[in-house]
């Protein structure tokens, strides 16, 4: 079962959007980039230097003219300042469908943030729990 828009609400549901924003695309993406940016005290240039991308593709991002690479979603999350894994799992679900369901049947996949922080907090536990012991002798 894959997620849908209203299980990334927290990073959905306070979007700013300009009257004069164009998307060519029905997804969410460009819209919380857009929406992101304009929130920013960085200009949209300062992204692109910052994500080492030329400022035209922040553009057809914003746009929904190009998708967001998924081995750039991480890194353009923390640049937006949006939460990584929920921005990440949104670009899987809308970009890379087919892969998610692949994951969703082999692996843990959060479906909102309350899954997300319980796997981490699992995750963190287990390597606690995996680390070796001093022998106090």
């Amino acid at each position: 079962m894959k997620p849908n828009t209203t299980d990334f609400e927290s990073i959905t549901d306070d979007l700013y959007i300009a009257k004069t924003d164009r998307f060519f695309s029905e997804s969410i993406i460009p819209r919380l980039i857009t929406s992101a940016i304009h929130k920013s005290n960085k200009t949209q240039a300062d992204m692109a230097a910052e994500l080492n991308l030329n400022s035209n593709l922040m553009t057809m991002f914003k746009q929904g003219r190009t998708k967001v690479p998924l081995t750039r979603a991480r890194d353009i999350a923390i640049a937006l300042e949006l939460p990584v894994e929920e921005f990440v799992l949104l670009v899987l679900n809308e970009y890379h469908s087919e892969l998610l369901d692949v994951m969703d049947k082999t692996f843990i996949v959060p479906r909102n943030k309350e899954e997300a922080k319980a796997i981490k907090e699992m995750k963190v536990q287990y390597r606690r729990d995996s680390e070796p012991r001093e022998n106090s002798e």
